[in-house]
């Protein structure tokens, strides 16, 4: 897709306008007058958006509870505008009955370079990582593909995360531009093992149907659960190749590519699902 322009270097004057956005802090809020006044000095014509970052509050808390010791955050229950939540490894992030929703900040692909959400914030493996009770709205028609290098070859997927005792819980994903959930390992000779997803859903996603994104990858894993889940209207299929040792059953995938991909897995239970759709 074609990014739309990030402008740090917007005139104070006149000048020649031209679309696009810009990252601002605010100075002060005058609430008797409905006025905001911001650090910088910029020009805009009548008509603008403004949309609250909330990426560096998570993080310095996240940071901060990391260096004490403390291996999890707990949000409250409202609206986060982040352009990408980074966990250390080992770190754990917890919403309130999806009533906390973190919403991925229009057009900031153009700041980090992918479309994750919440990711894993080194390539080392993560041993004890829980995401549970979070809404992901990933803002589709504000943000554009970015390009996969084969350093992260999953920087369009909503979550992205590897390694050991993986669990996602009661995380619903909608709207996102890229693929849903990733969670298998790329680096190293590890696989990631002990994996589950339960009562999430990922649905609706990518805006074309020219690029396969899947709503959940979790191949080449070991002692795989994924269980109640709703994984619907997505180009590629739920792909769970490869796997050893796991228990995919009573989910809803629909439409969804060719439904559930099990190539090569071995002790794997893969019934009862209900699988609907044209493919």
């Amino acid at each position: 897709g074609q990014a739309f322009p990030y402008k740090d270097t917007f005139s104070t004057d006149y000048g020649t306008p031209n679309r696009g956005w810009i990252s601002l802090t605010v100075d002060s809020i005058n609430v008797n007058t409905d006025q905001i006044t911001f650090t910088q000095s910029r020009y805009f014509d009548s008509t603008i958006q403004v949309a609250q970052n909330d990426t560096a509050n998570i993080q310095n808390t996240i940071a901060q509870r990391n260096s004490n010791g403390i291996k999890f955050i707990r949000l409250s229950d409202k609206k986060y505008n982040v352009d990408g939540i980074s966990l250390p490894d080992d770190f754990s992030i917890y919403g309130r009955s999806k009533n906390t929703v973190l919403c991925k900040l229009p057009w900031s692909s153009g700041i980090t370079g992918s479309n994750e959400v919440i990711y894993i914030g080194s390539n080392n493996f993560s041993n004890g990582m829980e995401i549970r009770d979070i809404a992901i709205e990933g803002e589709m028609q504000r943000q554009f593909l970015v390009s996969e290098t084969s350093g992260n070859a999953f920087s369009n997927y909503a979550i992205n995360v590897y390694g050991a005792n993986l669990i996602i819980q009661n995380v619903n994903i909608e709207n996102v531009v890229g693929g849903g959930i990733r969670a298998q390992n790329d680096f190293g000779d590890d696989d990631s093992s002990r994996i589950i997803v339960n009562n999430s859903k990922v649905a609706d996603i990518t805006m074309t149907d020219n690029r396969e994104y899947y709503p959940l990858v979790c191949s080449e894993s070991r002692e795989v659960f994924v269980n109640r889940n709703t994984f619907q209207n997505a180009p590629g299929f739920v792909d769970a190749s490869l796997i050893q040792n796991g228990v995919i059953n009573d989910n809803i995938i629909q439409n969804t590519g060719s439904g559930l991909y099990i190539y090569g897995s071995t002790n794997l239970v893969s019934n009862p699902n209900v699988i609907r759709g044209p493919s």
